[in-house]
């Protein structure tokens, strides 16, 4: 029932963000700080992407890709609404709610109905964020520390969808999935670890990833680079440039320090390790050509400061392909 209600719980989501942004006495546009007063919030936010793409062996290719989202988060004292369209241009014209998803709180019960981002991955990547999943969420205090999450993801072309069980403690995720369809069920496991900067998960049907950020000191190697010996004839670069307690120096080294690294790692072994064979001789496959025959492997590398970034893109399986990419986020 719920999967056939999609289109109408996004038009009612996006019927309910510009009633909230009709009704509401004040608004903060890219001002949503915690413990805000204003009861709409707006993140508008434009993504433009130049890259040098190259697919299967053909000559590489230039690529210009751009995008605008705007996220819209509403505090009322019954509920909490999150919206987030998107209009994109990435090889091809893309429109779509990344997440829409009206939340309400009662003691230790969390309720959420909508489109949320809880077990995407990977796969649910978009040039504007992850896409969600529709569906129905709830979180429970246990214990102290303990939380139960249960969820119904209807999925088309599944008679009944996917439901989730699982707990949260500390950094541990574990759960799994029931996935009913017409063949019948299916438990779909998922476990992991997730932290401030980074988590690592398994599920059965996605195999393994890792999204893991990170500080990159580049001021500090630069002021590094910068010091020369106080004596000697030695050639030293720093001292042609100003030195590193000059007022311009250090807010170079103060705006270099705020640059981060980022690294996606993402592989989907295929798990018939003993039934997999070789293609030219018929016999099993050894351990390590097994390991080299995976569902999916991607490789993502990124480097950003402030509103730019530089990334590297790696893909080994199914196809092998690699993208090279600069890219701008306003505001």
């Amino acid at each position: 029932m719920l999967r056939g209600m999609q289109p109408a719980l996004r038009y009612g989501f996006l019927l309910l963000a510009l009633g909230s942004l009709a009704l509401a006495q004040n608004f903060s546009v890219a001002g949503c700080a915690q413990g805000s007063v204003e009861p709409v919030c707006l993140r508008p936010e434009v993504v433009l992407r130049w890259g040098l793409n190259q697919v299967n062996g053909s000559p590489a290719e230039g690529r210009l890709s751009f995008g605008v989202k705007l996220g819209v988060h509403t505090a009322f004292p019954e509920f909490a609404l999150e919206l987030q369209p998107a209009l994109w241009v990435d090889s091809t014209l893309q429109a779509d709610l990344l997440e829409a998803a009206a939340t309400a709180e009662f003691g230790p019960l969390w309720l959420s109905l909508g489109k949320r981002t809880d077990y995407s991955g990977p796969w649910s990547q978009t040039l504007m964020g992850y896409n969600g999943d529709w569906g129905l969420f709830a979180r429970y205090r246990l214990l102290e520390g303990w939380r139960a999450e249960v969820a119904y993801l209807p999925r088309s072309g599944l008679a009944g969808g996917r439901g989730f069980l699982g707990i949260q403690t500390g950094w541990v995720r574990a759960g799994g999935f029931l996935e009913v369809g017409e063949a019948g069920a299916a438990l779909i496991p998922r476990i992991g670890v997730a932290w401030g900067d980074g988590d690592l998960y398994w599920q059965l049907d996605q195999g393994f990833w890792s999204d893991l950020q990170g500080p990159l000191p580049l001021g500090q190697a630069l002021a590094y680079s910068l010091r020369c010996p106080q004596e000697g004839n030695a050639l030293c670069w720093g001292r042609l440039l100003p030195e590193e307690n000059n007022p311009a120096v250090q807010n170079l080294l103060q705006t270099l320090d705020t640059s981060r690294w980022g690294l996606l790692l993402w592989w989907n072994p295929d798990w018939n390790l003993w039934g997999s064979l070789d293609p030219v001789t018929g016999d099993t496959l050894p351990f390590l050509d097994w390991l080299a025959q995976p569902k999916k492997l991607l490789l993502r590398l990124s480097a950003g400061l402030q509103s730019s970034g530089l990334g590297f893109d790696l893909s080994l399986a199914p196809v092998g392909a690699y993208r090279v990419y600069l890219e701008l986020h306003l505001p």
